[in-house]
């Protein structure tokens, strides 16, 4: 298990491509000088106002498909354990019920399915002749208490990760499928951005390029990402007048 999610991690790392990093390089602090602000500023106008839809389509999508393998691999783990520990998770579930009862006696009774403390074993005894004798005694095993709380711990951390990683895959679906709330996550970051504005920014997004954004915005200075948003909405009002003038010399034009 160890060596796939290695071999996960590096194939993240290898679809990503540093794209993140070479975007937010130099402008995460809070101070930054003017000539790099000014410098990173110029490169990232340039880069959202150039077609990479393809590009940032396919970078999502493998990021929500690393998402969904982790919440796999997750379950898996759930369903590794149980098969391994013979109904580890169904047993453990009842079990866990009893520690806000302080019911210690069902704890123990329960959690001993899984794990006994006391086991009937046969010693070998030798008697002055050396004649070995077979004697039935109860044997205590002190490793499995020791294995009864590290499992505990190993329940409710996969168990977490399951439900944290599902309710993030399950947000991530969501905001796929609302434009609103695509818009409201943008206006997040904007806070003193009107709403024309960035409602103007975001008509020519598409979802990659929403998704590549947002992730910029979180890792690059909070001024710097609200002027960049400035640009790209200025950017879009002279392609708008421009767009609507062309179409009134046609309509002169023709007329």
């Amino acid at each position: 298990m160890a060596v796939y999610i290695n071999n996960l991690n590096k194939l993240i790392l290898m679809w990503e491509g540093q794209r993140l990093k070479q975007l937010c390089s130099e402008v995460g602090e809070a101070l930054l000088s003017e000539q790099t602000y000014n410098t990173r500023l110029r490169l990232l106008v340039k880069y959202f106002t150039t077609d990479y839809e393809d590009m940032h389509y396919c970078y999502m999508a493998k990021y929500v498909f690393c998402e969904l393998l982790n919440f796999l691999i997750s379950i898996l783990n759930i369903l590794a354990l149980d098969v391994f520990l013979n109904g580890f998770w169904s047993k453990y579930l009842h079990a866990l019920a009893s520690i806000p009862l302080y019911d210690w006696d069902r704890w123990n009774r329960i959690s001993s399915r899984v794990f006994p403390k006391i086991a009937k074993c046969e010693v070998l005894k030798y008697g002055a002749s050396g004649t070995a004798s077979i004697m039935d005694n109860l044997c205590i095993l002190p490793l499995n208490i020791l294995n009864e709380k590290i499992f505990v711990c190993l329940w409710c951390w996969f168990l977490l990760m399951a439900i944290m990683s599902g309710l993030n895959l399950l947000c991530r679906l969501i905001m796929i499928a609302s434009r609103t709330l695509r818009e409201l996550m943008i206006r997040s970051q904007l806070r003193f951005m009107t709403k024309q504005h960035v409602q103007r920014v975001f008509r020519e997004l598409t979802i990659g390029d929403w998704f590549l954004l947002m992730k910029v915005s979180v890792n690059v200075n909070p001024m710097l990402f609200r002027d960049l948003m400035e640009e790209l909405c200025q950017l879009r009002a002279l392609q708008s007048m421009s767009s609507a003038s062309s179409v009134t010399l046609l309509d002169e034009s023709a007329a």
